[in-house]
């Protein structure tokens, strides 16, 4: 797991990933990019999003210097972690404990964000009030 760079961010996130995951199922291994430097494979630094998010001047072809902390690239292994329902319940477990905990409520807009599973089963339900607008976007926006 990476942030797409060799640096460490103010919010690390994919350190908080890790741990939860590990919470989760204590036989998962980790590297981490910002953290095990000597690591070359599947770091996410020649990803053109990764590299765009993280500031470069030029994202189609140089890798960032600095990280926003708001990539993140997760090579999962298989059978662990995408072989079937399983894995894909404790990645969705892990990334809901860490992200429900820093962005669950945007307290200028008063956005609330839900999280559903991946794939999506039947329904959503939540409950709030004085609601102006419900707007329930897929992952094309």
């Amino acid at each position: 797991m990476t942030n797409g760079t060799d640096k460490t961010p103010t919010t690390d996130y994919v350190t908080m990933i890790k741990n939860e995951l590990f919470a989760i199922d204590n036989s998962l291994t980790f590297k981490l990019g910002h953290i095990d430097t000597d690591w070359g494979r599947l770091r996410g630094f020649t990803n053109t999003q990764g590299r765009f998010i993280n500031g470069s001047a030029n994202p189609c072809n140089t890798s960032a210097s600095e990280t926003s902390g708001r990539f993140i690239h997760i090579e999962q292994e298989k059978s662990k972690l995408r072989q079937d329902a399983s894995g894909w319940e404790k990645m969705n477990v892990a990334l809901g404990n860490v992200f429900s905990k820093t962005l669950a409520v945007d307290e200028f807009s008063k956005k609330v964000i839900l999280k559903t599973t991946n794939p999506f089963t039947n329904s959503i339900s939540f409950s709030a009030e004085n609601i102006i607008k419900v707007e329930l976007l897929n992952v094309l926006g």
